[in-house]
């Protein structure tokens, strides 16, 4: 909130002198004001996840780091119960293999992250069997 201008701060505070409550943008939608999370540099400028963490990080040379473009996670490799890699597929149709030594984070939206994972073998009992 320090960063944030005068105007915004000026708006928040007249939204609510006219009887505007505060508001959770996650909770229920009914009319109310509230400070817009997101991430943003030093200087108060938003930047991306991308941004922020990766590419500090590719500049580094962090060699436990390899970031593909125009690839698409499949499934998560199990041996046993414990995660051990990812199999992915470029767009030009090549398949493969990303070994993890410590854990797979699977982050890819809310829809497919549950695809990624009942392809894995990750899910309900029913839903695994009609999809074979």
């Amino acid at each position: 909130e320090s960063a944030m201008p005068s105007s915004v701060k000026n708006f928040i505070q007249a939204s609510h002198e006219v009887g505007y409550p505060f508001g959770d943008a996650n909770g229920p939608q009914t009319p109310s004001v509230n400070y817009l999370d997101f991430s943003q540099d030093e200087r108060g400028r938003r930047v991306s996840s991308y941004s922020s963490y990766i590419r500090p990080l590719l500049r580094q040379g962090r060699s436990n780091l390899v970031v593909l473009v125009n690839t698409v996670a499949k499934r998560v490799i199990f041996k046993g119960n414990r995660a051990v890699g990812v199999t992915y597929q470029s767009n030009d149709k090549s398949v493969g293999f990303a070994r993890a030594r410590k854990e797979i984070i699977v982050s890819a939206g809310v829809v497919d992250s549950a695809a990624i994972l009942m392809r894995s073998g990750i899910g309900t009992e029913d839903v695994l069997k009609k999809a074979n």
